[in-house]
């Protein structure tokens, strides 16, 4: 038993550091998160800031959350492009999904052991993403061209040869695909 529960003290542990340096790069990206765009904050409705120092869309914060978009990504996609990756940002804020996160961690942090919770962790992280797809595209009047802004986001990270799976949008080609 004295095994066991040390076991399980180290790994819940590690689980806590390995959360609190992703909440400090969070807190850093948030400390220095470059120019808030006003056109594109005024679209969505939310504070949208462009950012050189993230490599995909990202919504941050709790109680004020704010849109993080990559310079790249305004660079390089046409505006309507850009508007349905904002939807699918947005989405994540209105559905709260960033207290949900945090909850998944709490728990995770607990049961980190446990098979049959990180499965269940990657396959909420998958359906909440899909979550967001659905409301997104059903905001927009060409479904079409949101998938299209999906597909040329994740070349786009390719070409600059970035991680698509830090994207967030999908974490694997099948999830792009669904």
């Amino acid at each position: 038993v004295s095994l066991g529960l040390c076991i399980w003290t180290i790994g819940s542990v590690w689980r806590v550091i390995a959360t609190t340096r992703m909440y400090l790069r969070t807190k850093q990206l948030l400390s220095d998160m470059g120019t808030q765009s006003e056109a594109l904050s005024h679209y969505i409705g939310k504070p949208v800031y462009i950012c050189q120092r993230v490599s995909s869309p990202m919504v941050v914060g709790y109680l004020r959350a704010v849109i993080l978009m990559p310079t790249s990504i305004i660079e390089q996609l046409d505006l309507a492009q850009i508007q349905a990756i904002l939807q699918h940002e947005n989405a994540h804020i209105q559905r709260k999904d960033n207290w949900f996160a945090l909850f998944q961690e709490c728990i995770a942090i607990v049961f980190w052991w446990s098979p049959v919770m990180r499965l269940l962790n990657k396959y909420i992280h998958v359906e909440r993403e899909i979550a967001c797809d659905l409301r997104a595209a059903s905001q927009l009047s060409n479904t079409k061209q949101y998938a299209q802004s999906l597909v040329d986001c994740a070349k786009l990270m390719v070409h600059q040869q970035q991680s698509v799976l830090a994207m967030g949008l999908f974490s694997k080609k099948k999830e792009l695909t669904k």
